[in-house]
This record gives structure tokens, sequence and C-alpha cells, in this order.
């Protein structure tokens, strides 16, 4: 629609960061509406996205049903490459970087640079090939310390 278009280009006029947070519209499995919103929230994020908009990766759903499934960052990033169309890469990006972006630190975390912050997760298989082997951690680096 047209505005949903004005809507995005106001997004990229503003240097806004997209927080699309897919994984909240299947809060509620059993409601026929639930589809219809998500299709619509995952339309707008490609829309928005493939115009230049910088997508972060949402994981504000810690609630029921899905309690008990933390941490909901891998189901966000599967939503934003299966229902949105982001790359593996972008995804992968957009829990990273776009994340440091829209909490104004990207000028000391969400890349793998010398004197950033060194929170990182080593992975067992690529996600780049498949973004499901997010969930496949080997060890996991916090603030420069092995912690598993």
């Amino acid at each position: 629609s047209p505005e949903m278009l004005a809507t995005i280009d106001e997004l990229i006029l503003q240097g806004t960061v997209l927080d699309a947070t897919l994984l909240i519209f299947e809060r509620y499995d059993s409601e026929p509406e639930n589809s219809m919103r998500l299709r619509w929230a995952s339309n707008f994020t490609k829309l928005a996205h493939d115009a230049g908009v910088k997508v972060a990766a949402g994981t504000d759903d810690q609630g029921t049903p899905l309690a008990g499934k933390l941490p909901n960052i891998h189901d966000e990033l599967e939503r934003l490459v299966d229902t949105a169309g982001l790359s593996n890469l972008e995804a992968i990006t957009a829990a990273t970087y776009h994340g440091a972006i829209a909490l104004g630190i990207e000028e000391r975390t969400g890349l793998v640079r010398p004197n950033f912050y060194a929170d990182l997760l080593l992975l067992h298989d690529d996600p780049t090939l498949d973004i499901r082997n997010t969930r496949k951690i080997a060890h996991v680096i916090k603030h420069g310390q092995l912690l598993r």
C-alpha cells in the first residue's frame, strides 16, 4: 500500500533500525488471524529490508506458550530467513551488528574486530549454509572468557 511504502521511506530517511520481532506473531497459534499477522509482518520486513532498512533480530516473546524455549534468538533468525526472505548472513547481521546499531553501541560491539567486546558463539556447523546451525553451539565466549 502507499502508506506502507511511505513508512518504509520514512524509516530510511530517519535511519531507523527495524526490530521486526516476528516471533511475537506466533505467540497464540490457535488464533486464526495469527497467520495473517505473521505474513503481514514478514512481508513488511522483507519490503523494508529490500529497500535498505537495517533489520535487527528482536526476541521480545519470552512468555507462554513459548516459555522454556529460550533463547528465542534462534527462532527469530529462522523466521527472518524463512518468512521474511533474508539470507542466512543477513539474519546473523540482524542479530549482531544491526542490534548493536539499534542500541547505539556499534563502536564497541556487534562485529569481530580488535578492541571490540568479545562475546562470541563458536558453532559446530556453518550457519551461512543453514540458519538452524546457530543452535549447534560448541563454545561460548563472553567478555573474552570461555564459558563453555
